[in-house]
């Protein structure tokens, strides 16, 4: 991920604000995909301090001033329709629970006799 300022010349333009490191890698590899060449300033520093990069304002993701107006076009053309991570997340979590279940029915051993009644502990001699 390029982390300084582009070769090519004109000046930075901030474009958007990461707060997360999977949500920032997104969008760079998403402009990336389309020809523009992001640069994500305090990159290094919140992959640290990963717990403070609200207090440091987040990661600006700025592009050159060139390319400013296309990479904007190209954030609003991005819909909350496009989303499907509810539908996801309700399948991948039941998948989750099931798989649990079955592994406690199939892997977990019966606990020793006695155990759970131990007023019917038979002792055979």
């Amino acid at each position: 991920m390029p982390t300084s300022p582009s070769s090519r010349g004109g000046t930075l333009v901030q474009i958007a604000t990461g707060s997360g490191h999977g949500e920032t890698c997104a969008l760079v590899t998403f402009l990336e995909g389309y020809g523009l060449h992001p640069v994500v300033l305090g990159f290094q520093i919140c992959s640290v301090l990963w717990s403070h990069t609200t207090a440091f304002g987040g990661m600006p993701i700025c592009v050159p001033s060139q390319e400013a107006n296309t990479a904007i076009d190209l954030l609003r053309s991005i819909t909350a329709e496009d989303d499907t991570s509810t539908e996801d997340h309700v399948r991948s979590s039941f998948w989750v629970i099931w798989h649990v279940v079955a592994m406690c029915l199939f892997f977990v051993p019966p606990p020793p006799r006695g155990v759970i009644y131990p007023d019917r502990m038979i002792f055979r001699s």
